[in-house]
Parts: structure tokens; C-alpha cells; sequence
């Protein structure tokens, strides 16, 4: 899992470069950034509820749920937010991440940003949200809805890694996903050689 999120980090990394390029140079943007920058425009200079909301509606409207061994024959690939767009399908963790960018080229500073890795007891697998704090307390943005809900109210996952710029960390003992456990149990490092769920 650590190796999977440095390398979607470095490619975040160069798709700012894209993105930024783009800012100067719109007639040579690619699509994919055009939306991507569309989605961060439409939710930028909102009340920091709304620029949620408006992150978490564009990318669930801007992707269509495709399983990775359906679209890249393989049963595990994680997508930067770019390519992700770029094919305009992913599975749970490419529309986290694309959330997670967004968000952050919004101007949302990263220590109030999330990716939590869950159990979804109801369905019976693992599964991938975007966690957002805000007023002291974590929003999470699934794409499976197009509400925020608060992490106490998410009473069907499970909380098992966190990822963020910091790296990747372990909650000691699943559980809720939930403020308390949010701040205090993900303080187990996940070493680089741990094989990934």
C-alpha cells in the first residue's frame, strides 16, 4: 500500500505541473485537466461546505464505477486523478484521489485531508474514502453518494489505513470511522515493505 501511494504522490506531483501549465496555456490542455480544473473552479471561493459538496458531486459525475480487472485487467491499479479522468472510469480509490487533488488545489491545506481505507461490512470488501475536517470534524466523501456525511454517522465501515502527505498509517484496532479514532488510533506507520489489502 506505502509503494502504491508514493507512486500516485509523484504523479499528483506531475499533473500539477499540468495543471499549471494549463492556467497559461488553455488551447493545449488536455480534457481531462480541463475538467479537473473545471470541478476546482466551480467549488473555489464557496463556503468551505459547499466547495465539499461541489468537489465530491463533479468527480462522482465526472467517472463512471468500473472494477480495475474490468477496465485494466488487473485486480489492483491505483490511478492519479488525470488518467483517471482521462478514461472517465475508476473504481474507489481513483475517485478519492481526484477528490483529494481537487480539494487541495481548491486550497484545502493537506493535514485536513484524508484517504481512508475501510471495510464496507455491508457489502462485504474493502473500499475507499475521502476524509475532510472541517470545524473539528471529518466529512467523509464517498462516491457512492452524493452526501456528506459525517464520520459518526458512518456506522457500516470499518477504518483500517489511513493515507495522506504524511505516508501511511494503520489504526491500531479496526473500527468506526469516527472523530476520536480518526485523530488517535491512525498513528501506527506502515512500513515500506507491507503487501497491501
Amino acid at each position: 500500500m506505502w509503494e502504491k501511494w508514493r507512486k500516485v504522490q509523484v504523479g499528483i506531483r506531475s499533473e500539477q505541473d499540468v495543471l499549471s501549465k494549463c492556467l497559461k496555456e488553455e488551447a493545449t490542455c488536455p480534457v481531462a485537466a480541463n475538467r479537473l480544473l473545471a470541478i476546482i473552479n466551480d467549488a473555489r471561493g464557496h463556503e468551505k461546505l459547499d466547495e465539499l459538496g461541489l468537489v465530491n458531486r463533479g468527480i462522482n459525475l465526472s467517472i463512471t464505477m468500473t472494477r480495475d480487472m474490468q477496465q485494466w485487467g488487473v485486480e489492483d491499479l491505483w490511478s492519479t486523478p488525470l488518467e483517471t479522468l482521462t478514461s472517465g472510469r475508476g473504481d474507489c480509490e481513483d475517485y478519492a484521489f481526484a477528490k483529494y487533488e481537487a480539494l487541495h488545489q481548491v486550497g484545502w491545506p493537506l493535514d485536513d485531508l484524508r484517504l481512508v481505507v475501510v471495510w464496507a461490512g455491508l457489502l462485504r470488501e474493502g473500499h475507499m474514502v475521502l476524509a475532510a475536517r472541517l470545524d473539528k470534524r471529518w466529512l467523509i466523501l464517498d462516491e457512492r453518494t452524493l452526501t456528506l456525511r459525517a464520520d459518526v454517522d458512518v456506522r457500516n465501515y470499518k477504518a483500517l489505513f489511513v493515507l495522506d502527505h504524511r505516508g501511511v498509517r494503520q489504526f491500531d484496532h479496526p473500527s468506526r470511522l469516527d472523530d476520536k479514532n480518526m485523530a488517535v488510533s491512525a498513528g501506527k506507520a506502515v512500513g515500506r515493505n507491507w503487501k497491501g489489502c
